[in-house]
């Protein structure tokens, strides 16, 4: 894939990086029932985690376009855990560039930068529900370890 460039975000990539978590949320709205309508997306948690070193945003960029992020963070060992976890909290690409090699690319940069970190295990947080993206996953070696519970307050 040529002309798709992965990335570090910069700060002045926020503005692209909101539409991109806005396509993932709506995407996410409209394959979940929620009780309530999403949150917009936080533009301030987006540029500390431009800055924070626990915490990775990348981009793809198309030329000066975003067309897909990835969100991930590297949590310390825990007692209840004693492995150093890398979760992928958060992916989308536009769909004009899905099939495209950019999915792949963006988890093995995630990848790459976890393992910088010395993380133990690699996991896919949020919600996955489109088959594309559990094939994605899978492909990646990606199997599926601890079921989450939920429920509404």
């Amino acid at each position: 894939m040529t002309g798709i460039d992965i990335r570090k975000a910069r700060p002045q990539d926020v503005v692209g990086l909101v539409a991109s978590v806005a396509s993932l949320i709506a995407d996410d709205a409209g394959d979940h029932t929620l009780d309530r309508p999403p949150r917009q997306p936080p533009t301030t948690d987006l540029a500390f985690g431009i800055a924070d070193d626990d915490r990775l945003v990348l981009v793809a960029v198309e030329g000066d376009r975003i067309v897909g992020h990835l969100t991930g963070a590297v949590a310390a060992s825990a007692g209840i855990r004693p492995l150093r976890v890398a979760t992928l909290a958060g992916m989308y690409v536009f769909p004009a560039h899905r099939h495209a090699g950019v999915g792949p690319r963006l988890v093995a940069a995630f990848r790459a930068w976890a393992a910088e970190r010395h993380a133990d295990r690699v996991a896919v947080g949020g919600h996955i529900s489109h088959e594309s993206a559990i094939r994605l996953h899978r492909h990646q070696r990606s199997a599926s370890r601890t079921p989450v519970l939920e429920t509404s307050l």
